[in-house]
Parts: C-alpha cells; structure tokens; sequence
C-alpha cells in the first residue's frame, strides 16, 4: 500500500468517526474511542504527521466539549 493509499483510508476513516457526531456525543469519549482505534489500525502508517493529526483531532474534541460544558 503507498502513502497515497494510507492517507485516502485516514481520509475515509475520519469521516466515518464523525459522520453525525454532533457536541453532544463527544462527552460519551465514544469519538475519543474510535480515534484511538484508528491510531492502531494497521492500514495506517506508524507517521509523525498522522499522529499529530489524530492528537490535534483529540484536543479539538476535547475543547469542543469543555466549550460546551462553559455555555450550558
């Protein structure tokens, strides 16, 4: 499998993590669950940059929730 490959299932993956999540869901961390997940799947190429990506992914969901945990 190329690079190419990788990133189009990334890509792919990514959407169907959040395909119809909404704010709500992220406090259940089944979102957190599924992208731990796709950190491990073996399609996935062990890279810097897609770590970084996952874990930007983590801290966004993680703010989103704690922004509306402060508006409520």
């Amino acid at each position: 499998m190329d690079n190419r490959d990788s990133y189009e299932t990334l890509v792919s993956l990514l959407c169907d993590v959040f395909d119809g999540v909404n704010v709500q869901d992220i406090r259940t961390s089944a979102v957190g669950v599924k992208i731990f997940h796709m950190a491990a799947d073996p399609r996935i190429p062990s890279d810097p940059v897609i770590t970084s990506l996952l874990s930007k992914i983590m801290e966004m969901a993680f703010r989103l929730e704690s922004y509306q945990q402060v508006l409520k």
